[in-house]
């Protein structure tokens, strides 16, 4: 039996990283990306070109998939109405798909801050957050 994976965000920096880990004998790799993945391997993944926000684009890569593991999105401080669009929207875009289609796994990715602007009481120099961080006030 044959299982089938679909990675959104596969050319991002976390899709990148994983992608190998994710390769077993009898298991089809979908890499979904606005761009392809850096180093794809043809005889062991498929691109597909699309957004996490098209609905049309996610139905079609959810089609026979056994799990999503949902990486796409912006990675990076962006303005609210991007983060709306591409992480929130889009994550509701997958799930959509996903249910639509019955697969019956998805593995949600997330980074460990909050969307939006800074705090600006959180600042450089402690240990909070990781390496860097610290909390001006708490929380």
């Amino acid at each position: 039996m044959e299982q089938r994976l679909l990675v959104t965000g596969a050319s991002g920096r976390v899709g990148s990283l994983i992608r190998h880990h994710l390769r077993r004998p009898g298991r089809e790799l979908r890499l979904l990306d606005l761009t392809p993945p850096p180093g794809l391997d043809a005889d062991a993944e498929t691109f597909l070109a699309g957004s996490v926000t098209d609905p049309e684009a996610m139905a079609a890569a959810c089609k026979e998939v056994d799990l999503v593991v949902h990486l796409g999105g912006h990675a990076s401080e962006r303005t609210w109405n991007d983060i709306v669009d591409t992480n929130i929207h889009g994550t509701y875009v997958v799930l959509e798909a996903a249910r639509r289609h019955e697969v019956r796994r998805v593995l949600l990715a997330s980074d460990a801050g909050p969307p939006g602007p800074p705090d600006p009481d959180i600042r450089l120099g402690g240990s909070w957050g990781g390496p860097g961080w610290e909390v001006g006030r708490p929380w």
